[in-house]
């Protein structure tokens, strides 16, 4: 399970920005600032968990296609949040700051390569199975089906924490 930087899986946020990019010709990068990832994870953890992001300086750059297509995105910059159990009130700050690549299939797909500290989630019934959430130090490449669901984790190397396990403490 899990990899991530995005996204606490951004990815799922960065593929909604990537194939809502204007298509127009040719055009040269596009440079945005990420969104802030606030929200309650359910079906994640054996309890639901907060997430509110304490810093971000993170920028997306998006490049295009002579059809004027996305083609990739990279996401670097701060990132970073705080995860809290619902039902026990353990916190956990973490820097998950990646960087992360995101390139688009046809098919509207996209695989994710996610570096550095990244967060991965996988909710119940929706993504991969097992459900949980890794803080990961190293690299993960993913694939996301065309709603931002994660398919498969394609390979992984480095360090992962469990931190269902670290906020049911």
């Amino acid at each position: 399970m899990g990899t991530g930087h995005t996204a606490i899986f951004r990815g799922r946020r960065l593929l909604a920005l990537l194939m809502a990019a204007p298509g127009a010709g040719a055009a040269p990068p596009s440079r945005e600032d990420a969104p802030p990832l606030n929200q309650v994870l359910v079906g994640v953890c054996p309890f639901p968990v907060e997430v509110v992001t304490l810093a971000n300086k993170e920028k997306v750059l998006t490049f295009f296609g002579k059809d004027g297509a996305a083609t990739r995105q990279i996401v670097t910059g701060t990132f970073k949040v705080r995860l809290t159990n619902l039902e026990n009130g353990t916190t956990l700050a973490e820097n998950i700051s990646g960087p992360v690549f995101v390139t688009p299939n046809a098919d509207g797909t996209a695989t994710i390569t996610l570096g550095g500290r990244s967060l991965l989630y996988l909710r119940q019934g929706i993504d991969l199975p097992p459900a949980g959430m890794t803080l990961n130090s190293g690299q993960q490449v993913i694939a996301i089906d065309q709603e931002g669901r994660v398919t498969a984790i394609i390979s992984r190397t480095g360090a992962a924490r469990d931190l269902c396990a670290e906020l049911a403490r």
